[in-house]
Parts: C-alpha cells; sequence; structure tokens
C-alpha cells in the first residue's frame, strides 16, 4: 500500500513534459515491469475480462466479416488482442512481436493448448524469418497488420523505416492512435500521408474506441489501410 502511494505521488509531482517523455519512450514499454512491479500483478487481476472489450471486440468483428486468416501485431503486448481473435475468430492464426518479452505472450500462455497452436511470437523482427512463417501457411503476407496504441512510440524515422522494409508483407494495416497536425499529450501524426508514401490507401476511419476518459485533447481514432499485394 505504501509503495502504491509513493508511486502515485511520484507520477503527480513529475512535470507534464516528463511524463509525456516516459509514455513516449521504448525503453520504459521495455522494462516496464522492472519499473512498475505492479503491472504484472495488476495484470493478473483483469486478465480474465480485459481481453473481451469492445476495441479488441471490433478488430475480431472486422476479420470475421473480411475473413481474414493470418494475422500479425506490432507490439503485442500481453497479447489480450490476440486471445480475443484466438476466440473469436477460428479461422485465424496470430503473430505478435514485442520489446518486452517479458509479457509479450502472457494471455496465451494460461490459453488453451489449441491457441498456442494457432499463435506464434517473436522476440525480434526478420524479414527471413517472417517470410518463412507465411511460406508455412501457403501466404505471401499478413492479411491484416495490427499497430494498437504503438506507433505513437516510435519517430518519424523508425516508422518509415518498418513500413519500407515490411509493408510488402502487409495487405491491410489497422492503426488505433492518435490522428492529426494538433499535439495533445501524446503525439499525433497524419497517418494517411504516412500511408500513402508506403502505397496505402486509407478505407475506413472512425473514432477510436479506447476510452475517452482523461483525453481532453487529444484525437483518438482508428483506421484501416489497404494495399493491393502481388
Amino acid at each position: 500500500m505504501l509503495l502504491r502511494l509513493l508511486r502515485s505521488l511520484v507520477i503527480i509531482i513529475l512535470p507534464r513534459r516528463v511524463r509525456k517523455y516516459l509514455r513516449e519512450s521504448q525503453f520504459y514499454w521495455k522494462y516496464k515491469d522492472v519499473i512498475n512491479p505492479f503491472y504484472r500483478k495488476n495484470f493478473d487481476r483483469y486478465m480474465a475480462t480485459n481481453w473481451n472489450i469492445p476495441r479488441r471486440n471490433d478488430y475480431s468483428d472486422y476479420i470475421n466479416r473480411n475473413d481474414l486468416k493470418i494475422i500479425f501485431e506490432f507490439g503485442c503486448a500481453p497479447s489480450l488482442t490476440l486471445l480475443n481473435i484466438l476466440r473469436n475468430c477460428p479461422q485465424s492464426k496470430v503473430y505478435g512481436y514485442d520489446i518486452n518479452t517479458s509479457h509479450m505472450s502472457y494471455a496465451i500462455d494460461d490459453a488453451p493448448e489449441s491457441f498456442s497452436k494457432r499463435s506464434k511470437f517473436y522476440t525480434t523482427l526478420n524479414m527471413e524469418t517472417l517470410v518463412g512463417d507465411l511460406a508455412l501457411e501457403n501466404q505471401k503476407y499478413f492479411d491484416l497488420a495490427i499497430f494498437d496504441r504503438v506507433l505513437m512510440y516510435l519517430s518519424d524515422e523508425q516508422i518509415d523505416a518498418h513500413f519500407n522494409e515490411y509493408s510488402r508483407l502487409y495487405q491491410r494495416v489497422l492503426i488505433d492512435d492518435f490522428f492529426g497536425e494538433e499535439q495533445g499529450n501524446y503525439r499525433h501524426r497524419n497517418f494517411k500521408s504516412i500511408m500513402e508514401l508506403h502505397g496505402y490507401q486509407e478505407h475506413i476511419i472512425n473514432n477510436s474506441k479506447y476510452s475517452t476518459e482523461g483525453m481532453a485533447g487529444n484525437v483518438s481514432k482508428k483506421a484501416i489501410y489497404t494495399k493491393s499485394i502481388e
């Protein structure tokens, strides 16, 4: 209880700019379990229900409507979104990548064994490995790549470098993030322009199903981009 109180006080007294920097720091997310010892404990408490929330159900509904089978998530965190897909999309296999390897597949680890057979996780990204895994499914690309509140932690250069290398493997890209030219508490971007540079067209855009609590001044959207892949 005392540790929790001290942590809350530290967060409150940190300048807003410092808190924003921490939120956008890859170092923080890579070592979040160490920096925030309550993270794993709290995750155990809400894991049973947090996989089944409107945002994640929305992703699975889209996958089912379009009969998508091979799904990749960049920055999958504890894999709650992928767990939702495995539960709701029996035709789908999922692949996840995250820099925080200590909790990357946490939700799937406690799921039925049949789910683990339909999932694979990466500690590093490698073109040869991804192409090889797709070939095992007689696929040349992922039907959908999900970027759920993760591109905000990358620089413009890192985003361009990623899509320059890997966009040929993504037929559809789903981005739930902060959109627009104005800057709120989080880094906002014109994702339509970014994705057009990599050959994608904006297919769907609407309000994110993330909670808007405490989000004044931030424009949270969900968009889906498509491209023709030979």
